[in-house]
């Protein structure tokens, strides 16, 4: 038994339970998460039963880039979700990487990869790439608000406080808006 003499089922990461332990709701963070608030980030870092709500929040973003692709050509409804994932454990795994080198961190590449999960919410905008006029507007503010939002969950990480993981985060972010704009 771990956690505290509790079970490490499904149920305890979705509820976390006992004296000292906040639930936060999915929603609330991912509020949070889109207003940039360093504060929601922190707690999100901390909190390890976090790591479940954060691949939701990748998953609604990968389905909602899926949904954005319908009607498109079909190579890319197979891209589009695939590089949400995969630009989420690319900027978390690059953020673990340089900052281990760069600072001598303590945060882990779970804790990264919670907040930068997070960090995905403006990416569910991107169902509405269909739309005529604002669907690529509304595509490319959603990867830019995505960006500032990894940058700023990787900022809330209490021992990443340097430039290098932030500039290294931009460049890791940078290759998934590339590949899906030649694509187009």
């Amino acid at each position: 038994m771990a956690y505290g003499g509790r079970g490490v089922g499904l149920r305890n990461l979705m509820m976390p339970k006992g004296p000292g332990r906040r639930s936060r709701s999915i929603g609330s963070r991912m509020v949070g998460a889109v207003w940039l608030r360093g504060a929601i980030y922190a707690d999100i870092h901390r909190d390890e039963f976090a790591s479940f709500q954060s691949i939701q929040v990748v998953v609604m973003a990968a389905i909602s880039a899926a949904l954005g692709t319908v009607g498109l050509w079909q190579t890319q409804i197979s891209i589009a979700p695939i590089m949400v994932v995969a630009r989420w454990l690319l900027v978390a795994y690059v953020a673990y990487q340089v900052g281990s080198r760069g600072t001598g961190r303590r945060s882990t590449f779970t804790e990264l990869s919670r907040t930068t999960g997070f960090a995905q919410t403006p990416l569910m905008l991107t169902f509405l790439t269909p739309v005529p006029v604002i669907g690529p507007i509304t595509w490319f503010a959603a990867w830019v608000w995505s960006a500032v939002a990894t940058v700023t969950a990787v900022r809330a990480a209490p021992d990443y406080q340097t430039p290098w993981p932030v500039i290294w985060v931009l460049v890791a972010t940078g290759i998934p808006i590339v590949i899906l704009s030649l694509v187009n």
